[in-house]
C-alpha cells in the first residue's frame, strides 16, 4: 500500500484558501489533520521553505540554499555532512525578534508557574512546532495565502531541533525508570546538545553555534519579564486561547499517533516472525525502519523523530510498553488534565464486543486465506497471523475514530468546519512507516489491505466488513 511523500502531500492536496467565509453562520471548510501539519514546502516572506532540507528539492520560488563545512568544535567539526548557512543567516538576522517571540510563548504557556518542568518545556516546544500550521490554516477575514514572517519561520526551525533533542534526553530516562518530572535546566540541556549526538543528522549537521543553542534554550526556559509587550508575535497570534486549545489538541494527536505507531510496530515485528518475512526497509532521514520512501510521519512537522521513540517502546514486553506509553502521555498532557491515549482508544469500544469482533474477523480471514496460500504456511502460523491482523485492524478503526475527534478539535480552534472526506487509507496505513498489510500480502501471497474508515478488509478480490459475519461482497 503506497505512502504519501511530502511532495505528494503538498502537490496533490494543496492548502485551501485561508480567508474565504461561506456566509453568515457558516465556516471555512476544515483541513485534514495530516495536511494541517505538513508545512515543509511553505515559503516564508524571505522565500525560504519552512522545511529547509525536508522541502521538495525543486520547490518553485524557493531561495537558494548555501551549504558549507561546519567549523564548530565538537562532533560537527569539519564533518562530511554540510551545514545550512542560509538557514543560520536567517536566524542570526532576526535573533532579537526570535528571542522575544520565544519569551512571549513561554509567558503564554507557563501561566503562574515559577519555572518550567521538562514535560512543560516539551509542550512549549510543541507550541512552537505547531505555530506556522496554526497561522497558516486559521480562518481569517482577509483574502490571499499567508506567508510566515521570517522570524516566525526561524522560531519554528530553531525550536524543532530543541524538541528533538529534549525527546532524546527523555527517552533513556523513561526506559531506565527515572522520573522526568524535574525542573528544566537550560544550561544542562545546552551541554546535552553536544553529548547526545543530535547535532549530527543523516543529511546535514546543525548549523547553530553553541551560544545560539544556549540562548534559544534560555529564552524558552526562562522567558523575559516584558515578553508580553515586546514581541511582534503577540500581534500576529491575536487571542491566545484558541492557540492554546489548538496546541492541546496537537499534543493529544501526538500521543494518539505515538500509541498507534508503537502498537503498529509491535504488530509488524510479530507478523514478520509468524510469516518468516521482513518488509523491505531503508533508513530514513530520522532513523528507524522506513518502508516505501517518506511516510506521513516525516511529512508532518509535529511528529518528526517519532520513530526514535516508538520502536524502542515496541521492543519491550507488553506490560512495560503500555507503561512507557502512559508515562509519555503524561508528558504530552497538562498536569491538571492528564490524557491517557491508550485508555482513550480502548474506551471507543466495548471490551466484550471488541474481543468478539476480533475473534470473528480472525476466523473469517483464516477461512478466506487458507484455500489461497501454499503449504509453506502451517495452519498454526496462519491462525496466529490472522489473529494479529484482526487485532491490528481493530486498532486502526479505534485510532481512526479518535483522530476524527481530534481533527474536529483542531478545526474548531482554527474556526473551521469539519474537514471534508476522510483520511486516505494510504496515508493512514503508512503512518510512521508501519507496513503491516504489505508484510501480510508478501508473506501470504495474497493481497491484503484495510480501509479503517469504511470498516472493511480486502483479501484478494473479496471484501470483508468487520463486525458483520454475513456481510461479504465481491468486486
Amino acid at each position: 500500500m503506497p505512502t504519501l511523500s511530502s511532495r505528494e502531500l503538498t502537490t496533490q492536496f494543496p492548502a485551501p484558501p485561508t480567508g474565504d467565509r461561506l456566509g453568515a453562520g457558516d465556516r471555512t471548510p476544515g483541513v485534514p489533520f495530516w495536511r494541517i501539519f505538513s508545512v515543509h514546502a511553505v515559503l516564508d516572506q524571505e522565500d525560504r521553505p519552512l522545511g529547509e532540507h525536508r522541502a521538495p528539492p525543486d520547490l518553485e520560488g524557493a531561495a537558494p540554499t548555501q551549504l558549507k563545512q561546519c567549523p564548530y568544535a565538537g562532533s560537527r567539526y569539519k564533518h562530511n555532512l554540510p551545514m545550512n548557512v542560509s538557514g543560520l543567516r536567517q536566524v542570526a538576522q532576526h535573533w532579537d525578534e526570535i528571542a522575544a517571540g520565544l519569551a512571549f510563548l513561554h509567558h503564554c504557556f507557563r501561566g503562574s508557574r515559577p519555572g518550567l518542568s521538562l514535560p512543560q518545556l516539551w509542550r512549549l516546544l510543541v507550541a512552537t512546532a505547531v505555530l506556522p500550521p496554526y497561522l497558516l490554516h486559521r480562518a481569517r477575514p482577509e483574502r490571499g495565502p499567508w506567508r510566515p514572517e521570517a522570524f516566525v519561520a526561524a522560531i519554528y526551525k530553531a525550536s524543532l531541533g530543541v524538541k528533538y533533542m529534549l525527546e532524546q534526553q527523555l527517552l533513556p530516562d523513561l526506559l531506565a525508570g527515572r522520573s522526568v518530572h524535574r525542573p528544566a535546566d537550560a544550561e544542562a540541556l545546552s551541554a546535552v546538545s553536544e553529548s547526545s549526538g543530535v547535532l549530527v543528522g543523516l543529511e546535514q549537521v546543525c548549523a547553530a553555534p553553541a551560544n545560539m543553542i544556549a540562548d534559544t534554550l534560555r529564552a524558552l526556559v526562562h522567558g523575559a519579564p516584558d515578553s508580553g509587550t515586546r514581541s511582534a508575535l503577540a500581534r500576529i497570534i491575536g487571542p491566545v486561547e484558541p492557540f492554546r486549545v489548538f496546541t492541546r489538541a496537537a499534543c493529544d494527536l501526538y500521543a494518539t499517533l505515538l500509541v498507534f505507531s508503537t502498537f503498529g510496530a509491535r504488530a509488524q515485528i510479530s507478523l514478520e516472525k509468524q510469516l518468516g518475512v521482513s518488509a523491505p526497509t531503508t533508513t530514513s532521514r530520522e532513523s528507524g525502519p522506513l518502508v516505501q520512501g517518506l511516510s506521513v510521519e516525516v511529512s508532518m512537522s509535529l511528529t518528526i523523530g517519532m520513530r526514535r521513540i516508538c520502536w524502542p517502546f515496541a521492543r519491550l514486553d507488553e506490560l512495560r510498553c503500555v507503561g512507557m506509553l502512559k508515562t509519555f502521555c503524561e508528558i504530552t498532557s497538562e498536569e491538571d488534565a492528564p490524557y491517557d491515549a491508550v485508555a482513550a482508544l480502548r474506551a471507543l469500544s466495548d471490551p466484550e464486543d471488541a474481543a468478539r469482533n476480533k475473534r470473528n474477523l480472525a476466523r473469517r480471514l483464516e477461512c478466506e486465506l487458507a484455500p489461497r496460500i501454499d503449504n509453506a504456511h502451517a495452519p498454526g502460523s496462519l491462525a496466529a497471523a490472522c489473529e494479529l491482523l484482526a487485532s491490528y485492524f481493530h486498532l486502526e478503526k479505534a485510532v481512526h475514530a479518535r483522530l476524527a475527534q481530534i481533527e474536529r478539535e483542531l478545526n474548531d480552534a482554527l474556526e473551521r468546519d469539519r474537514a471534508p472526506g476522510g483520511t486516505p487509507a494510504s496515508a493512514f496505513a503508512g503512518y510512521c512507516a508501519v507496513s503491516v498489510w504489505k508484510t501480510a500480502s508478501e508473506g501470504l501471497g495474497v493481497h491484503v489491505e484495510s480501509d479503517p474508515e469504511s470498516g472493511t478488509l480486502r483479501c484478494g478480490e473479496r471484501l470483508i466488513r468487520a463486525g458483520h459475519p454475513s456481510d461479504h461482497a465481491r468486486r
